[in-house]
């Protein structure tokens, strides 16, 4: 089973952060399954390859609370991101799998398939998910005046001219993409983060795949020839 959960897509002069999910789920008594979920965020919208899986329980990322509510097979599933592990969103896509509930050490997260609720013998493991919201706010895009920047930055780079001439334009890009990123979820030891900086250049500011080269070496340039910076490695999304 999935879900989707959109956040005002009209509103493009807005970014929009998440920082929490709950929901409501209810079983069968003495139901032979446990609930497991895949919950996959799209940053700034796209396909569904260009979203990333929440890590729960991974690398500090946090882990659902449940609460099991008073004379009932109801539990409150949450999930407290908070400010340290806040991150923009788009889409929110939760996909519901099933397990055995077998011992904790022999535990592992191979998801059952679909069931048939034909067949009376596979009724006891029926789920009711209800209440689901996505917590957060939004924030003030002004898409002109980056997009002003970035073009800067572009034409410079395909003129064959000095592309960071304008030292005020790359540190002001440079600082945008490292807030941008920093948002991104957390990666296992020596890989690196996501990008989610080209993410917003493609559909916040519809740039292509080469406009995005070209910005992101642009800057890659100025921080380690100018700034003397490391390189800045991260994962491409989009």
């Amino acid at each position: 089973m999935s879900l989707t959960l959109k956040s005002n897509k009209n509103r493009m002069d807005y970014l929009h952060m998440i920082i929490g999910l709950s929901m409501k789920i209810c079983q069968m008594r003495n139901s032979s399954i446990d609930p497991m979920f895949f919950v996959y965020v799209n940053p700034f919208s796209g396909s569904h390859s260009e979203g990333w899986s929440m890590p729960f329980g991974e690398h500090g990322y946090p882990r659902w609370e449940k609460v099991r509510l008073q004379n009932s097979q109801c539990f409150n599933w949450t999930l407290l991101l908070g400010n340290r592990w806040k991150t923009f969103f788009e889409t929110v896509h939760i996909y519901l799998r099933s397990r055995a509930k077998i011992p904790t050490g022999l535990r592992n997260d191979t998801g059952q398939g679909p069931v048939d609720l034909g067949d009376p013998n596979k009724r006891q493991i029926y789920i009711k998910i209800s209440d689901i919201q996505v917590f957060g706010y939004s924030l003030r895009f002004n898409a002109d005046l980056l997009r002003s920047a970035v073009q800067q930055v572009n034409q410079s780079y395909t003129q064959g001219n000095q592309f960071y001439s304008s030292s005020s334009v790359m540190l002001l890009l440079l600082d945008i993409r490292d807030r941008i990123n920093r948002l991104a979820p957390p990666s296992a030891p020596g890989k690196p983060q996501l990008d989610l900086f080209s993410c917003m250049l493609k559909h916040r500011l519809k740039l292509n795949n080469s406009e995005m080269i070209r910005v992101n070496h642009a800057l890659d340039m100025y921080s380690t020839e100018i700034l003397k910076q490391s390189d800045h490695l991260t994962a491409k999304l989009c």
